[in-house]
């Protein structure tokens, strides 16, 4: 009579088997339902790492693209003040032309003072309850109306927004440099000063010759400060595109490493399944061998 006895290190290696097999066809299933390949770091730790690596780099990429939208809004309503202003010069042009000779410039006169108000108001200008010429004091009124012009409130700082971590964008013009020009308070380039000098010259019927040349000047540097704006607009809406068409590539490269190669896939799971059932059942068989299967 030969006794034979179950092997036990041949059941513990097929339990082993059978638990790799399972654990590989629950993978296999979660992917093909989710379609994402990657559905625990210890399936592709080398793709994991890319993918959460790519994942960071289009997060931050659309934290810049949010500043260059909030920058994009700053300038823009600069750019739509800046052109009233522009308009706001030419109509006054107009009238200083007007009122070079004698006459009755009354009416002139009051659309003058008009203007002026209208200027004080653009130069006040807010957005999102901020100050937009008030340089760094955003909180402040920038202009006060005085009878030879008007104060300036505001500061000379420029504020800046990081669109990239390496470049940032100024998102202000301060209102001393668009209202007071190049020269300064009660200059030549003082707007306001040439809008009160206007009304006062209509109003005394006298010679408005250096108004308009200085009109003109100040309407060249008016000018050269919306060309400065629309520059800066320009730049941000394609560095705007620029991250995302990046983001894009990033996104789509994650789809490469994530996404499931279907065909593959059911090839895989296909063949754990016979695994599967061929370790259930050498576990059949071996569970069946005991000591009474061998007596004779």
């Amino acid at each position: 009579m030969t006794l034979r006895s179950v092997n036990p290190y041949t059941s513990h290696q097929v339990l082993l088997d059978l638990q790799r097999t399972n654990s590989n066809l629950a993978t296999l299933t979660e992917q093909l339902s989710s379609g994402n390949r990657l559905t625990s770091l210890d399936v592709d730790p080398t793709a994991s790492a890319l993918v959460l690596d790519f994942e960071d780099s289009i997060q931050q990429n659309k934290a810049y693209i949010k500043q260059a939208d909030s920058a994009n809004a700053m300038l823009e309503t600069t750019d739509t003040v800046l052109q009233s202003v522009n308009d706001a010069i030419v109509r006054l042009q107009e009238l200083a032309v007007q009122g070079t000779g004698t006459g009755d410039n009354s009416a002139a006169e009051q659309e003058v003072l008009s203007i002026k108000e209208n200027l004080l108001s653009l130069a006040n200008t807010q957005t999102n309850g901020k100050y937009i010429f008030a340089g760094t004091q955003t909180q402040t009124i920038p202009f006060t109306s005085t009878a030879t012009g008007a104060d300036y409130g505001g500061d000379d700082g420029i504020i800046s927004l990081d669109v990239s971590p390496s470049t940032s964008v100024a998102t202000n013009l301060t209102g001393d440099k668009v209202f007071f020009g190049s020269g300064g308070k009660d200059s030549t380039t003082d707007l306001f000063r040439q809008v009160t000098d206007l009304a006062n010259a209509l109003h005394n019927n006298a010679s408005t010759d250096t108004i308009q040349a200085n009109l003109k000047s100040i309407l060249s540097e008016v000018n050269a400060n919306l060309a400065d704006v629309g520059g800066r607009e320009a730049a941000l809406l394609q560095h705007q595109d620029n991250l995302d068409n990046y983001n894009t590539t990033l996104a789509d490269i994650q789809a490469n490493y994530q996404s499931v190669d279907y065909p593959t896939a059911y090839v895989e799971y296909a063949q754990a399944q016979l695994s599967r059932q061929a370790s259930l059942s050498v576990l059949g068989k071996t569970s069946n061998d005991t000591l009474f299967n061998y007596l004779a």
